[in-house]
């Protein structure tokens, strides 16, 4: 079967489209276990699989026929069975699953058919089961890059798919999906506005690209949590390169857009020191600047000011940041912000510009840098998540979601 963006092929896509997709159904394993679990629009059948591990039973259900013949063929187990159907006609009797889960599918059919889906999943749902649902968030997947996806009928905004799912179910808890190198899931809190997050400016902290849902008609116990941090262990290479780690300076120049000519490096060491990183700017170079945090996935903490320095004199001045990409902010105060990166090309978009000057600009920056570390990212993580929870709701530790064997 082939990958042509419109079903995740396991094997045939990998990289940050593989985390995300084997991310979400790990992360709900522990949930499926010893319950009959129903998976709608479930493609080539991968996740299917995933979950047959430990659910007494799972059904996967895709009007695809290529998909279903193809998931019948690759994956066979005694608990585990497909057939072909739509989303808006489940060939399934009144209240028979526990747990219901459909990843990226509600964005693939329009508005009516997305009512009757959600109709027909609340049919084939115990009372007291759970529907597992997610999509991704409109404004950061497709506005903010100025992306479209061509299969993607009607995308939701954070707000929209609230109401959406709160008009079915009672009760519904929002966690946000961020994606690199390594997959972070974490609940939304909407009372503190605070959390794990990636920034996106003072006035709009931008939140994971996908939103998954855990919606039920009987309170949702706070056991009940997909919290987790993924490790894709399936195609774990080692990447050998003489090239030293380093930081990367961008100027926006007269094109008013970040290119390789309008950059310089600064050459950096992974320890767990502060170090003063010195970026020249050529003269007559102005524009707004983008900051590119190494080079592979680590740990990092950034001073709130750097130094200008040319012709025209010396100036303290205070990191603005207006855009991040992959990186996830866990510590914020006087002195400096704490990220953590998961991801080989982390940036910052600042507001910050250098101004047109007749002699080179000297920018100087202080950071302290360290290896990416599965454990101590998510001892931090769920450090912040501690010191964030207080007397909120917030609640549900960050759990290791591993890459099973598929058998």
């Amino acid at each position: 079967m082939e990958f042509t963006g419109e079903r995740f092929v396991l094997g045939k896509a990998d990289g940050e489209i593989e985390t995300e997709h084997l991310h979400r159904y790990n992360a709900v394993l522990e949930l499926a276990s010893g319950k009959n679990v129903l998976d709608i629009a479930c493609g080539e059948g991968f996740g299917t699989a995933i979950l047959a591990r430990k659910a007494a039973s799972v059904w996967g259900v895709d009007i695809s026929d290529e998909a279903i013949a193809y998931a019948r063929q690759k994956y066979e187990k005694y608990n585990l069975k497909y057939k072909q159907g739509s989303v808006e006609s489940l060939d399934f009797d009144d209240d028979l699953f526990d747990m219901i889960v459909s990843f990226e599918t509600i964005e693939h059919v329009d508005e009516l058919v997305q009512d009757k889906f959600l109709k027909e999943a609340s049919r084939v749902l115990k009372k007291n089961g759970i529907l597992v649902i997610s999509t991704p968030d409109k404004y950061l997947y497709t506005d903010l890059p100025n992306h479209r996806n061509p299969y993607h009928i009607k995308e939701f905004y954070y707000s929209e798919y609230k109401d959406f799912l709160e008009k079915n179910f009672k009760y519904v808890d929002f966690y946000n999906q961020n994606v690199g190198n390594y997959g972070l899931i974490v609940k939304r809190n909407d009372n503190l506005r605070e959390g794990i997050k990636l920034i996106n400016g003072e006035d709009s902290l931008k939140e994971g690209r996908f939103i998954i849902a855990i919606c039920s008609n009987e309170e949702i116990s706070k056991d009940i949590s997909i919290n987790s941090i993924y490790e894709n262990k399936t195609k774990k290479e080692v990447v050998v390169s003489d090239e030293e780690d380093f930081l990367q300076l961008y100027w926006e120049g007269e094109s008013k857009g970040f290119t390789e000519s309008n950059s310089i490096k600064a050459t950096c060491k992974y320890s767990g020191d502060f170090q003063t990183l010195c970026f020249t700017i050529p003269s007559r170079s102005d524009g707004k600047i983008r900051l590119d945090l190494g080079n592979k996935p680590g740990s990092i903490q950034l001073k709130k000011e750097m130094i200008f320095k040319n012709g025209d004199g010396v100036s303290l001045n205070k990191i603005r940041i207006s855009d991040s990409i992959g990186l996830v902010q866990l510590q914020d105060n006087n002195e400096t912000m704490g990220f953590i990166s998961m991801s080989n090309d982390p940036q910052l978009l600042l507001e910050n510009s250098i101004e047109e000057s007749q002699g080179n600009t000297s920018i100087y920056i202080d950071v302290k840098i360290r290896d990416f570390d599965y454990g101590v990212c998510l001892d931090e993580i769920n450090s912040y998540l501690l010191n964030l929870r207080g007397s909120s709701d917030q609640s549900g530790e960050i759990n290791h979601a591993e890459n099973p064997t598929m058998d």
